[in-house]
């Protein structure tokens, strides 16, 4: 997506705005429909929480306590990912980085290192939220320069 931008010398055009709101939908729906999943209490996703606890953390999460941790984590995804949808703000963008990151990695954590692939599949859940946050970062830095210029301050 870091590619459509082209130079800084030329205007943003009708291509990479196409990738960019690609990307941000394709973000969007991942996090939307893991939410989906995370708020029908979906087997795996209990699986993952209380397989990383035995292996991990050794907290002794029980099967209430994960189904209800699943219930927070389903609204937030939904959440985050409607805001950044509407605010398109580079933050959530980061968390949802960070949190992609966590959710791929915890094959791992439930099923040990063998897990890898699993993991590496899933990569795109932290990459794309990256991606994003580089392209608005980019964009932003990018109005405030032709602000700049436009205002004769440069």
């Amino acid at each position: 997506a870091l590619l459509l931008l082209g130079s800084e010398n030329e205007p943003v055009n009708l291509l990479s705005r196409l990738g960019t709101e690609l990307l941000l939908v394709a973000t969007v729906s991942t996090f939307v429909v893991h939410g989906y999943q995370a708020l029908q209490l979906y087997g795996p996703f209990v699986d993952l929480i209380l397989l990383s606890d035995q292996r991990l953390f050794r907290l002794g999460i029980e099967q209430q306590a994960a189904e209800k941790f699943l219930l927070i984590i389903g609204w937030t995804d939904i959440a985050i990912a409607t805001l950044l949808l509407l605010t398109r703000w580079k933050f959530i963008a980061i968390y949802m980085f960070i949190w992609g990151l966590i959710t791929a990695s915890s094959r791992m954590a439930a099923f040990g290192i063998d897990a890898w692939p699993e993991t590496t599949i899933r990569a795109a859940n932290a990459g794309a939220p990256l991606a994003l946050f580089f392209l608005f970062r980019y964009l932003a830095n990018r109005k405030q320069s032709e602000l700049v210029e436009a205002a004769g301050l440069k």
